[in-house]
């Protein structure tokens, strides 16, 4: 199992077992480089283990506090921060991390165990329970290498898969797998191990809070808590870089991490095609910030790239990007540990065409059924292949709001191309949109971008 995670962690690999439990780890050292940092970590006493994938970026803030509360340190790693922080508080220690995580924390006395993963589920953990075992991993092919490993598909999750173009964190590819879902933590006992997950953190959205533009507090608000998390994620005892490109969102990362004191190197990707290159706009933007520029090359992406790709993942996703970033990311590996990047910009404030689809749907639901039923059967009668014929067949299908936006990504709602689907495929599946809907009902309140 540890073998099959070393591209995970190749700089130190640690495993300890006792009466009904095992942990092990594979580390990419990232904070304090010595042995000291080695895993899985226990208290003096031997008491207490922990095995942490992650970091805890305000770990020096924390190992403040804990210190003048007379706790005595024997590393410089956030990793023994979060166990004499667990040591003392629990899963209420929860609520203090600022970081990306999945651990497993033992009390070895009590015979407990706990399961935690960070609020936006950046790191994973997936999981096996069943047969009075439980089994958890960073990644799915780790749980795979038990030789009493089952593989069976989940079909409800090819649906979910062909819907949304990936699979959600309620569900796995496999059937008896799961995924501890973000904001969440599972505590439980080692002689009778069951997970059940209790949720620590969700978004809080207030009724009302999207009405008009930001104000000129908040936007200065916004600027303090971007600048602190880019600052604060460059902690780090390995190099640090960042990806930039010509956008918006990289360039706006780089701006506050070229204000540290020991700047991240830049590197952008060039294509041959000029309609894809920002090598220009990259360089232009590192030279306005002074941080130094690494230009790589693209290369053309293999039939065998294409086989790294779908295990790297493990389970189906359907991201046009994800090659082309597994290349940079392998390049990239060359010249720094650790990068930041502006990823997750679009999401956050509708910067895709496909959040237009909500607008769209306020639109057309004004038009009169009688007309619409008419456009529907006109796009009918248009050749399958046809773009039009699948524009007026969204524009005219009967639908809510949230499928108006996620029609655009998937296969199952569209009529003609649910018929290639086998039939008892679509009857057990039931509505592959419940997994979004709960999130979207939670922001019902606000604007759909």
């Amino acid at each position: 199992m540890l073998n099959v995670l070393e591209h995970r962690g190749p700089d130190d690999y640690g495993l300890e077992r006792g009466n009904n439990w095992m942990l092990g780890f594979r580390r990419l050292a990232i904070l304090d480089l010595s042995p000291a940092g080695h895993q899985p970590m226990c208290t003096p006493d031997g008491r207490h283990w922990l095995v942490f994938n992650g970091e805890i970026y305000n770990y020096l803030e924390l190992r403040r506090a804990l210190e003048h509360d007379g706790v005595t340190f024997r590393s410089e790693s956030d990793t023994e921060v979060l166990l004499q922080l667990l040591l003392r508080c629990g899963p209420s220690a929860l609520s203090r991390l600022n970081g990306m995580f999945a651990f497993a924390f033992v009390d070895l006395t009590k015979r407990t165990f706990l399961l935690a993963r960070d609020r936006l589920g950046v790191k994973p953990l997936y999981w096996y329970n069943q047969g009075g075992k439980l089994r958890f991993a960073s990644e799915l092919k780790g749980l795979l290498a038990w030789p009493d490993a089952t593989r069976t598909i989940n079909r409800k999750a090819v649906l979910e898969f062909l819907s949304l173009g990936y699979i959600p964190a309620s569900s796995c590819i496999l059937e008896g797998y799961g995924k501890l879902e973000a904001g969440t933590y599972a505590v439980g006992s080692l002689d009778r191990p069951t997970l059940n997950p209790t949720r620590y953190w969700s978004i809080d959205i207030a009724p009302g809070s999207n009405s008009g533009p930001l104000t000129t507090d908040q936007l200065s608000e916004f600027h303090e808590l971007l600048a602190d998390a880019a600052k604060i994620r460059l902690r780090s005892d390995v190099p640090v870089g960042i990806f930039l490109s010509g956008g918006i969102d990289s360039g706006l990362v780089a701006s506050f991490a070229a204000e540290s004191s020991a700047p991240p190197l830049a590197l952008t990707v060039g294509f041959a095609e000029e309609s894809f290159d920002e090598t220009s706009i990259a360089q232009e933007t590192a030279a306005h910030l002074g941080l130094k520029l690494k230009v790589l090359q693209q290369r053309a992406a293999s039939i065998d790239d294409v086989d790294s790709l779908s295990w790297t993942f493990d389970e189906p996703f359907g991201d046009a990007s994800a090659l082309p970033t597994m290349l940079l990311c392998s390049a990239a590996s060359e010249h720094a540990t650790v990068f930041l990047s502006g990823d997750g910009g679009d999401e956050a404030f509708g910067g895709y065409r496909r959040y237009l689809e909500a607008a769209r749907h306020g639109w057309i639901s004004r038009v009169p059924s009688a007309a619409k039923a008419a456009g529907y059967a006109l796009s009918q009668a248009m050749p399958l292949q046809s773009a039009l014929r699948y524009r007026l067949a969204k524009a005219t299908l009967p639908r809510d709001q949230m499928a108006a936006v996620f029609d655009g990504q998937g296969l199952t709602r569209d009529p003609a191309l649910r018929s290639i689907l086998p039939r008892d495929l679509l009857a057990q599946a039931g509505d592959v949109l419940d997994p979004v809907r709960v999130a979207w009902e939670n922001g019902s309140a606000l604007d759909p971008l």
